[in-house]
């Protein structure tokens, strides 16, 4: 597929570590942006110079690729759902590395039939004045 699946992002060298401040809610809120189909408030949840290597391939860099990519793939899909399963999460007050399995589900926008991905995902993010963002982030499909 050419479009993104996912935004969750590369740190892979960090090692699990204590849980970050409780108000990262990253996850929580990069499942409901897709599954509202809102490709603007899911470009929001990134630094306005971040970037995103999607399981397609493609690599968008800052907000305006990163939205236009999003956009791009609901265009193409509907009926989406996302299940985030983290493995592990590494941070601090300041920064959040998490890493895992993501399931999404959706139906191709021209008709057709459930379609069902499964892959990686890592992301690392920062905490500025306006809250968490992500900074980076690499998801990448499972071998069928």
């Amino acid at each position: 597929m050419t479009h993104r699946f996912f935004a969750a992002a590369s740190v892979a060298a960090l090692v699990a570590g204590p849980a970050v401040a409780s108000d990262w809610d990253l996850n929580e809120r990069f499942e409901a942006g897709m599954e509202a189909e809102d490709a603007a408030a899911l470009a929001a949840l990134f630094e306005e110079d971040a970037i995103s290597y999607g399981p397609d391939g493609q690599t968008a860099r800052g907000r305006a690729e990163i939205q236009a990519s999003w956009q791009g793939f609901f265009d193409a899909f509907d009926n989406i759902t996302l299940e985030l399963a983290p493995d592990g999460s590494h941070g601090d007050d300041q920064t959040h590395a998490e890493w895992g399995i993501y399931t999404l589900t959706m139906t191709p926008a021209a008709g057709g039939e459930e379609i069902t991905s499964m892959g990686r995902y890592t992301d690392y993010s920062v905490k500025s004045e306006d809250g968490w963002r992500y900074k980076f982030d690499h998801a990448s499909p499972m071998a069928e």
